[in-house]
């Protein structure tokens, strides 16, 4: 991060885990930001130093956000 950049502020942050989206194609070891209960941000460089109100080490487990965020809404629905 450059030293202009604003610092980005996310609620939740999923640390080095193996996130794949088969919607488009996506498999690499990353950090997953999330904010407002939104997936905000992907980065394979391990390199996402931003300010957060929690955080998760996923090492070796699989992080699929298109997955998640079907599963929640299909969840929510279901409780209706």
């Amino acid at each position: 991060m450059q030293e202009n950049e604003e610092c980005l502020l996310f609620d939740l942050i999923i640390r080095n885990g193996r996130a794949i989206n088969p919607a488009n194609g996506l498999d690499i070891i990353a950090d997953v930001g999330i904010k407002s209960k939104r997936i905000a941000s992907i980065e394979p460089d391990h390199d996402l130093e931003v300010k957060r109100i929690e955080e998760y080490d996923a090492t070796g487990c699989i992080v699929t956000p298109g997955l998640i965020y079907i599963t929640c809404m299909f969840i929510s629905m279901l409780r209706r």
